[in-house]
């Protein structure tokens, strides 16, 4: 990637995520496990990717950083990016969009307010 994209790719990750631009200077493994985690999907969508798989992205998580993580990936999926999220917090997913899939062997699919 060149040293331009690169650049572009940082800078994104500050306009998504602001309360890493303080953190510039400090090492991943110091930061906080939301800043991780905003790190870790900041780096997976750096590669421009149409899919994101995402496991338990909110567990353990201030309610700030779940707010600042689902509008993130609202963007992404308003971006054309397919989104498969599988976590425990029913409140952060259905603020996700319409759709759901109950249960790994997908037992219930459809609309949110259709799948209980």
């Amino acid at each position: 990637m060149p040293r331009a994209a690169i650049d572009d790719a940082i800078e994104e990750v500050y306009l998504r995520f602001p309360s890493l631009a303080g953190r510039r200077a400090v090492a991943a493994g110091m930061l906080s496990g939301g800043e991780q985690q905003m790190l870790s999907l900041a780096r997976a969508m750096a590669g421009g990717p149409t899919v994101l798989l995402v496991d338990e992205p909110f567990m353990g998580l201030a309610p700030k950083v779940v707010h600042e993580l689902v509008d993130y990936f609202r963007v992404l999926r308003a971006a054309g990016v397919t989104l498969v999220v599988a976590d425990e917090s029913a409140t952060a997913l259905e603020r996700l969009g319409p759709e759901r899939t109950v249960d790994v062997r997908s037992l219930q699919h459809g609309l949110t307010e259709r799948v209980a």
